[in-house]
């Protein structure tokens, strides 16, 4: 799901400063994207950000605040962000667990998402299934 708001709706041109927020995790996309980003692991939440500055701020309460200051934010503030137009939110289906690097993506259809979502956890059941064996060789 896809959220900005109704008086400023972006174009498929514009370009954000993406947080991927999994959990206790805020992983800042280096560079601006346009909506199509895609992040791996897939996270519960991405927040696109007009401006590096923005992104960071909000990167570093959600890391740094006490859990009320965090909560109040997502609960309050970033709503009036998000309905002004300041901030765009997309709460993705099935997220993922969060991992220790997140992977940034763009410019793929939907299809190509879905075909490397599916490629990467049959890559990650193949590895595992690898590991046990080994394990049991031992």
């Amino acid at each position: 799901m896809v959220t900005f708001s109704d008086n400023d709706p972006h174009s498929d041109d514009d370009v954000f400063f993406w947080l991927a927020i999994n959990q206790s995790s805020a992983a800042a996309c280096p560079m601006a994207m346009p909506l199509d980003v895609l992040a791996s692991p897939t996270p519960e939440t991405l927040l696109g950000f007009r401006t590096r500055k923005e992104q960071i701020d909000v990167q570093k309460l959600l890391l740094t605040a006490p859990i009320e200051e965090v909560r109040r934010f997502m609960r309050e503030s970033l709503p009036k962000m998000v309905q002004s137009g300041d901030v765009v939110c997309i709460k993705p289906q099935n997220p993922q667990k969060p991992s220790d690097q997140t992977i940034w993506s763009l410019g793929l259809s939907q299809n190509q998402k879905e075909l490397l979502q599916k490629e990467h956890q049959e890559f990650l059941k193949n590895r595992h299934r690898e590991l046990r064996n080994r394990i049991k060789r031992k």
